[in-house]
Formats: C-alpha cells, sequence, structure tokens
C-alpha cells in the first residue's frame, strides 16, 4: 500500500495535509486508515462510499483540523492557523567580501538558492537597509534584458514609481539612461 509507506516514511512531527472526494474510500485499506489515525485522525473511519474527507495533521501528534462528509453533502474542508517558522540555511555561512575587487560570483543553484563557490553569502536588504549600502556610491550597471529588469527592480525599491516600464505584450519598452539619482527615496 504505497499511502501506508509513504505516511510511515514521514518523520514525526510532519504537517499531513489530506484530501478526497467522489470515490476514494473503497481503496483505503486497514493500514491505510491506521497510518493515517496515526497522522492525527479520529474520523477517517466514518469515511464511507462517494464522501469526502479533509485533514491537516501532524504525524505522531494530533489533527488540527478534520471533516468527513456523507455522499452529496459537499466537500469536505479543513482549516487551521499554523505557526511557521522560515529559516534560512545560508544565515550561518559567513558574509561575502562585497566590496572587494573581485567579489565571489561563481556558484549553483540548489532548492532555489543562489549557492556561492566561495562558501559565503550576501546580505539581502529591504528598501531602507539597500539605501543606506548604497548611500553616497555610484552604480554602473551593464547587462542584457535580466540586467535592466534588475536595475528596474532596484531603482523602484529605492524610490517607488522610479521607472516604469512599457509592456505591450511584445516588448520591455526602451531605456537609455544616463543617470539615476535617488536622493531620500524619491527621484
Amino acid at each position: 500500500d504505497a499511502l501506508v509507506v509513504f505516511l510511515d516514511g514521514l518523520p514525526t512531527g510532519t504537517r499531513v495535509l489530506i484530501a478526497a472526494t467522489d470515490e476514494a474510500a473503497g481503496n483505503l485499506t486497514y493500514a491505510a486508515k491506521a497510518a493515517i489515525e496515526g497522522c492525527g485522525a479520529h474520523l477517517i473511519g466514518n469515511f464511507t462510499y462517494r464522501g469526502a474527507y479533509a485533514l491537516i495533521g501532524t504525524k505522531g501528534g494530533p489533527a488540527l483540523a478534520e471533516q468527513v462528509l456523507k455522499d452529496g453533502d459537499g466537500i469536505a474542508a479543513a482549516s487551521a492557523h499554523v505557526e511557521v517558522e522560515v529559516s534560512d540555511p545560508t544565515a550561518s555561512k559567513p558574509l561575502c567580501p562585497a566590496r572587494s575587487a573581485n567579489p565571489p560570483v561563481k556558484g549553483w543553484m540548489s532548492g532555489g538558492q543562489f549557492q556561492l563557490d566561495a562558501g559565503c553569502r550576501y546580505s539581502l536588504f529591504e528598501s531602507t537597509g539597500a539605501a543606506k549600502c548604497l548611500a553616497n556610491s555610484w552604480m554602473v550597471v551593464i547587462g542584457g534584458s535580466n540586467t535592466v529588469l534588475m536595475t528596474i527592480r532596484l531603482a523602484n525599491m529605492l524610490a517607488p514609481d522610479a521607472i516604469l516600464p512599457i509592456r505591450d505584450g511584445a516588448t520591455m519598452g526602451v531605456f537609455s539612461v544616463i543617470d539615476v539619482i535617488i536622493k531620500d527615496g524619491v527621484k
């Protein structure tokens, strides 16, 4: 039973979301129902032919929400407020020497994050931090279309609506930017 193998393989404390409608009850073995109960379910035994079922559970812990409905009673829904802690796996890495003549730029993508070969990280800034970092400096940006997009994003982060691209479905517009001078959040 693939569902049993999957649920049994989850680490204790893993949040589990299960939803079924129309006909799923006939495919649930006793072992599958027991595995779902191991994620906090109390109502899975009441899930019947063409019914609807929803669970927000925790492997080895309680259910946060659960609903089962009989055939014709609608779609089951489970809703719960969950605190989520987001961590940055690169936070423990040292900061890269960004102001050096040759700052580290080579690396690879892993899990949606750019990992530098140098084993360091760059600080990420919101608009206030970026403005402070760039204060009293000139920045030269050279590149193609992605560079233009990043420059527009940076300028608009520092001064909202500093550069408004033209989007006609065919082009991003044409820019010949000599200088963008931003002082106190105003271009």
